[in-house]
């Protein structure tokens, strides 16, 4: 059933309809299309394209004609960027995200809609056929914009939304996807050798992103979870303190001997206090000391990130040396 639905929908360009048809389509449209004299379907089509307020509208109208609301819909969920159903998919949710109640509503479904973004972003890395390479950027771009709107809506979570139960869920479930959205991108990056640079840095960018959210999160469940009621954030926790003592090692294993000895010193001093910093957030963490430990994250975080500019800088002058 969906393959034929599909089918049809990729033979939309070829229909001729009559004039009662193009009729009843809005003003903004009809004038639209009487810019060009004699202008066919085929140009109409290309126009509403182009015309992008009014183009989910009027293509999601001709598909719920074909199959309906619901098979159009499962069918457009699973579409890439650059597929003829993407727009609609794109444009469903942001109809559901309007239609929702409350600010923990909203940013459910925003966070829900930046995991698709995620989905999509690493099947066009891992798997290049599904999707051409320049609608990669686009995809990158997809996903920075969708991530965007997952930080405003944490940022608009006031303290009774917290407070309570759903919105303490809704909060985990952010924390838990931009979590999952740092490993997934940073896995479909391992290998890609041929990707354009500013597309890497561009994705980089994105799981830097991510991870701010994910400690923004993690700030809002410290603060307002019950005290009896920890265990989870308690995993959470040493889960970023695993993270962060892998990207230390990370750091001293790109020490390198064409890196100057200097910048080597001021690199191990400086990830010798960010493991400093780790283990005593481990300690605060089995004391119970939720707060402490986190704070002790984030600043052995920004030092491995300092370690990290470092050796960066340090190895591309040794380059610009040698050349």
């Amino acid at each position: 059933m969906e393959k034929i639905l599909i089918s049809q929908i990729k033979s939309l360009k070829k229909i001729q309809p009559s004039k009662e048809w193009l009729g009843s389509f809005r003003n903004e449209l009809i004038s639209g299309i009487k810019t060009e004299s004699h202008v066919g379907f085929r140009g109409a089509m290309e126009w509403f394209f182009i015309e992008k307020k009014v183009a989910p509208v009027l293509f999601g109208v001709m598909l719920f004609v074909l199959g309906g609301p619901l098979i159009v819909s499962k069918i457009a969920q699973n579409s890439l960027h650059g597929d003829l159903l993407y727009p609609v998919k794109l444009a469903t949710e942001q109809f559901k995200i309007k239609l929702a109640m409350d600010k923990a509503d909203k940013a459910s479904l925003e966070v829900e809609a930046f995991n698709q973004r995620v989905q999509e972003l690493n099947l066009a890395l891992i798997n290049p056929n599904l999707i051409k390479t320049d609608e990669v950027s686009q995809a990158v771009i997809e996903a920075q914009k969708q991530l965007i709107s997952v930080k405003t809506r944490l940022s608009g979570l006031d303290g009774s939304i917290v407070h309570s139960q759903k919105g303490l869920e809704v909060v985990k479930t952010i924390t838990n996807n931009t979590a999952d959205a740092q490993k997934t991108l940073a896995s479909s990056l391992d290998g890609q050798n041929n990707l354009d640079p500013k597309i890497i840095e561009q994705i980089n960018d994105i799981v830097a992103s991510a991870e701010k959210t994910e400690v923004k999160g993690l700030e809002y469940l410290v603060k307002n979870t019950d005290k009896n009621d920890t265990q989870d954030i308690t995993s959470k926790l040493g889960d970023k303190i695993d993270k962060a003592s892998q990207d230390v090692k990370k750091v001293e294993d790109t020490v390198t001997g064409s890196v100057d000895k200097g910048s080597i010193n001021a690199v191990l001093i400086q990830t010798t206090e960010a493991k400093k910093g780790l283990t005593e957030a481990k300690e605060s963490l089995e004391n119970g000391d939720l707060n402490t430990a986190l704070d002790k994250i984030k600043v052995s975080q920004e030092i491995t990130k300092s370690a990290s500019v470092i050796v960066s800088t340090a190895s591309s002058t040794a380059q610009i040396d040698k050349k």
